[in-house]
């Protein structure tokens, strides 16, 4: 199972979208708003979690996780929710994907926590489209290879 954070947002959607046309079905979206039936349309994912209740429940459920995507920018406000999840990654050995503009507001979180086997934080200090980014995190869960920061142009130009 892959939990989608932050699948109220344009990424979280894109995100969802694109593993739909891979076959991953088989997905929990999250968000901190209440996600609206029309946002959802067309998606197919498993069960909606509410994102104050994502920790406690990736907690209890961690055996059959396969990856966690926060789509959550990485900023000073956001850090400790993806902390949570970063270390929830590392204690039950699942592969957190996480987006960050800034190296400096995600260097906290590298350096000083034990990371996931697998981890990558994709930098995106352009804003890039959703669905380039979506496609570089698909590389980035296919390919399972090489954890660390990488920018979402950089990942697409190793997978074109």
């Amino acid at each position: 199972m892959i939990v989608v954070a932050g699948a109220g947002l344009p990424l979280g959607k894109a995100v969802t979208q694109t593993l739909n046309e891979h076959s991953f079905n088989y997905m929990v979206l999250s968000d901190s708003s209440q996600l609206a039936p029309e946002l959802l349309a067309g998606l197919r994912y498993w069960h909606l979690v509410p994102g104050a209740d994502l920790t406690h429940w990736v907690e209890k459920n961690a055996q059959e996780m396969e990856f966690i995507i926060d789509c959550n920018p990485i900023d000073q406000q956001s850090a400790s929710i993806f902390l949570s999840l970063w270390q929830l990654g590392y204690k039950h050995q699942i592969p957190v994907v996480g987006i960050g503009k800034a190296k400096a507001d995600v260097e906290p979180i590298i350096s000083e926590h034990s990371a996931p086997f697998f981890w990558t934080i994709l930098l995106d200090k352009a804003s890039s489209d959703p669905k380039n980014t979506a496609k570089a995190i698909y590389y980035l869960i296919r390919d399972r290879q090489n954890p660390g920061t990488k920018t979402v142009e950089s990942v697409l130009r190793q997978y074109s």
